[in-house]
């Protein structure tokens, strides 16, 4: 099972942006939401914020691994901007991952609103879809 497949598992929506936007491969995976109008890798669009502002409006918790676009540049900010705010406006507890992530938000000045911010975004899916992560497995073992 993948990464994609086991998160979807327990999540109640999966939404992409930047890169994954385009992931050919993660097409059918129950729950993955793609944007809708997406500028190619650079930002989603304003249907995509209104769409995954409906899904998030739902949510309880947020798990958030990567800005939605190429955020370095002011002109490709706006959807993270977007849901940032969204997600603060409304109080939904968001666990953000990932260095781009906090870069992206630290930009904006939202970073330190946001209930929990980890630098290791892959680290952090990895734990969240597998339970573990081989360096804890590793430190375990060694201690044996």
């Amino acid at each position: 099972m993948s990464e994609e497949q086991n998160i979807s598992s327990w999540a109640d929506q999966i939404l992409l942006g930047g890169k994954l936007a385009f992931a050919q491969e993660l097409e059918g995976v129950p729950k993955v939401r793609f944007p809708v109008d997406a500028r190619r890798i650079d930002d989603i669009g304003p249907r995509s914020e209104k769409l995954f502002q409906q899904y998030l409006q739902k949510a309880a918790l947020v798990v958030w691994a990567g800005p939605l676009g190429r955020w370095e540049e002011e002109k490709f900010r706006q959807g993270t901007a977007a849901i940032a705010r969204f997600l603060l406006q409304n109080k939904i507890k968001t666990i953000v991952g990932g260095g781009d992530t906090l870069a992206a938000l630290k930009t904006l000045g939202l970073r330190e609103q946001f209930y929990f911010c980890s630098t290791g975004g892959g680290a952090m899916l990895e734990y969240l879809a597998h339970g573990d992560l081989v360096a804890l497995a590793a430190l375990r073992a060694k201690k044996k």
